[in-house]
């Protein structure tokens, strides 16, 4: 999860609906929590991107592909460590004890939230809406079912013990 930001709304907006449309988790509003900063600013033959302490310069007029590619080839290597394990929330991807695993869309979400919420906890219903954000029927058996999951795959791919406790429909991820 990233945050865009620019201060040409026209951009903002047409990026954000070609995101909205793609794999890209991101985010618009600042009071939620996300990773990094995109900024994108419109120039008159190029677009500048920029984050992480890089920024891109892209030749107008470009393709959403080549976007994309560039986004995903300058956040490829941002990591976030969690306990003594290294996450890729570009690549979706975990590395523990030179074991690497990816996370499908659900795994990530739930380990990305749980991530960006360190040390705090976070509602289950909220983390219910992130996953599933169409559902107006609640099912938080469902939600409790793809943490265990989750859990279970982390330990038995690349022996990642996720540790997390849940009291009162709040879940907080536990790092020793």
């Amino acid at each position: 999860m990233f945050l865009l930001k620019s201060d040409d709304e026209f951009i903002l907006n047409t990026i954000s609906h070609l995101f909205g449309q793609s794999k890209f988790l991101y985010t618009l509003d600042e009071s939620t929590k996300y990773f990094f900063t995109i900024k994108i600013k419109r120039f008159e033959k190029e677009l500048q991107i920029k984050g992480l302490q890089k920024a891109l310069y892209l030749k107008l007029p470009l393709s959403f592909n080549i976007l994309a590619m560039a986004l995903s080839k300058s956040f490829h290597d941002y990591s976030v460590d969690v306990a003594s394990a290294k996450f890729y929330p570009f690549r979706q991807a975990l590395y523990y004890k030179d074991k690497q695993i990816n996370l499908g869309n659900i795994h990530f979400i739930i380990f990305s939230q749980l991530t960006l919420n360190y040390p705090d906890t976070i509602e289950k219903i909220d983390l219910y809406k992130n996953i599933w954000p169409k559902d107006k029927d609640f099912q938080m058996n469902k939600l409790d079912t793809h943490l265990t999951n989750l859990k279970n795959y982390l330990d038995e791919k690349i022996n990642f013990k996720l540790n997390f406790s849940s009291n009162s429909g709040q879940i907080k991820l536990i790092i020793n």
